[in-house]
């Protein structure tokens, strides 16, 4: 091999390394990339909710900070982010100035802080099962809901 093939082939080798472990840290489609270090996530829960907890350490591992805050005034705190009791759940989020109520997907709360809507917040109403946090025996399919100032709500995701 002479020393122009080798550093030829060096050089691809580099390139060929390089192209993979940027293939391995693309965002998800449709997504734009956020720095998970920035997305820090208050959630405002009873005490002894396990499936509030399970949430949020479902975040933990999709890369969130997670503030873990019990509270006794649970539904003030729904009250005064505008959320509607039918769309509550039972625990509240707070993220980059938006709400974050109930169940839902990380993919989706950081769509929500990348696109920046014009809302308050996003949803999962109740608490179906086989959204995170809720992993059992069967998966529901469910809506994740985004939610305006008036009250109103459209879905923003289907699962």
């Amino acid at each position: 091999m002479t020393k122009r093939t080798f550093i030829s082939s060096a050089l691809i080798l580099v390139a060929l390394v390089a192209v993979i472990w940027n293939l391995g840290f693309q965002s998800k489609p449709g997504v734009d990339t956020l720095s998970d270090e920035n997305l820090e996530l208050t959630m405002y829960r009873s005490d002894g909710c396990a499936c509030c907890s399970k949430w949020g350490d479902y975040l933990k591992t999709e890369g969130f900070t997670v503030i873990d805050r019990p509270v006794d005034n649970l539904i003030d705190i729904k009250s005064d982010n505008n959320i509607p009791s039918e769309l509550a759940s039972c625990h509240t989020g707070m993220i980059d100035g938006y709400v974050v109520e109930g169940h839902v997907p990380a993919e989706d709360i950081r769509r929500m802080v990348s696109e920046k809507p014009d809302a308050i917040g996003i949803s999962v109403p109740n608490m179906p099962m086989g959204s995170p946090g809720m992993e059992g025996h069967r998966v529901d399919p469910y809506n994740v809901v985004l939610l305006d100032e008036g009250g109103n709500h459209t879905i923003y995701a289907q699962y």
